[in-house]
């Protein structure tokens, strides 16, 4: 049965297998409404401005409603070449969401108890300060924001304050910087320090730190054998200390077998 724009009128409760509407059309107001010039469905609106456009007011809802807690609720999202590209998935057995992207299952899911597992990929913070906020558990920190992760080398060289060695004394050091607080570790295996004089630095940190931090340090060709290392505010180079807290001179030639480690606040 076709019902044109200008079509007849047909009698009391006529009756019909299929139906045609040639233009748009109206089911009791804009309750529902078809654009047929733009291809578009409205939902209590007359003027749907996308392909289905719902307008409930204060409150819209969607509801899916599976046959049985045995099956899912599924929503598709497709193109030309994969009518399921993406995907989003609620199974009424497991009472748990999983979202498929890139033709990839459970790329992430929200378990029943609210455990969220990323099957693949990361969790990527896309502002910088934002992080994982632990609020929830009361404490008496100034933050509870964990808002940095980061590991990486830094190149590190030891000096002296009078004359650096004269082959510049370098190795390559690891960090992993945790929120703000940074730690480092190195190792000069057989680095030559031949020229060095004055007191012993290293430089190289690869943050500069905010409060005086100490770590240690076992090595030799120190004026000293009780010495320990340490940062200053604004410095992103240590300082070597004996117990006494003086600093250390270098007190002779040669290569140099180093080992540090140091935590130090950013």
């Amino acid at each position: 049965m076709t019902i044109k724009q200008q079509g007849g009128i047909f009698g009391r409760n006529p009756t019909f297998n299929d139906l045609e509407v040639d233009g748009s059309l109206s089911v009791d107001g804009d309750l529902l409404f078809t654009d047929t010039s733009n291809d578009r469905i409205g939902i209590n609106t007359n003027s749907p401005a996308v392909t289905l456009d719902v307008n409930g007011g204060s409150t819209t809802q969607l509801r899916l409603t599976a046959a049985d807690s045995t099956s899912a609720s599924i929503i598709n999202f497709g193109d030309q070449a994969n009518v399921a590209v993406g995907r989003i998935i609620y199974s009424h057995v497991t009472d748990s969401f999983s979202f498929k992207t890139n033709n990839v299952n459970d790329r992430l899911t929200i378990d029943s108890s609210g455990n969220v597992t990323v099957g693949n990929g990361n969790l990527v913070m896309g502002t910088s300060g934002s992080g994982i906020d632990f609020s929830a558990t009361s404490g008496t920190g100034t933050s509870e924001l964990f808002d940095d992760y980061e590991e990486g080398n830094c190149t590190l060289t030891l000096k002296g304050s009078t004359t650096d060695p004269t082959t510049p004394a370098t190795t390559t050091g690891s960090y992993t910087k945790i929120g703000n607080l940074v730690h480092v570790s190195a190792r000069w295996q057989g680095v030559n320090v031949t020229g060095a004089a004055g007191n012993i630095s290293i430089d190289g940190l690869p943050y500069a730190s905010v409060v005086y931090s100490a770590g240690s340090l076992y090595g030799s060709r120190a004026s000293s054998s009780d010495i320990v290392i340490a940062t200053s505010p604004s410095s992103s180079s240590l300082n070597v200390y004996d117990a006494g807290g003086n600093l250390v001179t270098w007190s002779s030639t040669g290569n140099v077998y180093w080992l540090i480690g140091i935590s130090y606040k950013v």
